[in-house]
């Protein structure tokens, strides 16, 4: 369960956190949050391959220059932030290989959460990337098997699609690629798609 630390924090406070802890700084708290369970990291290595690979491979044109990257730190003037996954162009994210951190948009940002009625963490930081302008947000419910995709006007959010359960999901800025989503609800719908072939 994440928890905020104290206020006001500052960056010496997450570089003091222990290793198995994810530290952000969210209006002035220290949000410190232990790092993925098993399902949230199947969940979240499924769903970058899935978007990952057709760019690799050259299938979506649209997103050539595009990198799907997790965890990376997102810092602005007031705010340091750690999207579980993020979609940056090439122009955007630089080329420098030893950055640990960026000061850059990225143009999609991924969340996961595993409570029923969602998280006030998840929340605070979707209201700051949308603030920020970040074109395109999803949050992925492992809980209730659901993702939500919204579309960021001039700072309001507004659903623009949404799936749950064991169906093929197309949404921007993804929509000409698929995502199995029961491949990312359960390690199972891999060992049976193996058995498959």
């Amino acid at each position: 369960m994440a928890s905020p630390i104290k206020n006001p924090a500052t960056y010496a406070d997450i570089e003091a956190l222990p290793p198995h802890v994810v530290g952000e700084l969210i209006d002035g708290d220290l949000i410190a949050t232990r790092r993925g369970a098993f399902d949230y990291c199947t969940a979240a290595s499924t769903l970058c391959w899935c978007l990952g690979a057709p760019m690799s491979k050259g299938r979506s044109a649209h997103h050539k220059d595009w990198i799907i990257l997790p965890k990376l730190e997102l810092r602005s003037s007031t705010q340091i932030l750690v999207p579980d996954i993020s979609a940056w162009s090439i122009q955007v994210l630089g080329t420098n290989p030893e950055a640990t951190w960026q000061e850059g948009v990225p143009h999609w940002v991924c969340e996961f959460d595993g409570a029923k009625a969602g998280s006030s963490r998840v929340a605070r930081k979707m209201e700051i990337y949308g603030a920020l302008g970040v074109s395109t947000f999803w949050l992925v419910n492992l809980g209730d098997e659901l993702v939500q995709s919204f579309r960021n006007d001039k700072g309001v959010w507004h659903l623009v699609d949404e799936a749950r359960g064991n169906t093929t999901f197309y949404s921007p800025p993804f929509e000409n690629i698929p995502i199995e989503l029961g491949s990312i609800w359960s390690i199972d719908w891999h060992l049976n798609s193996q058995k498959a072939h």
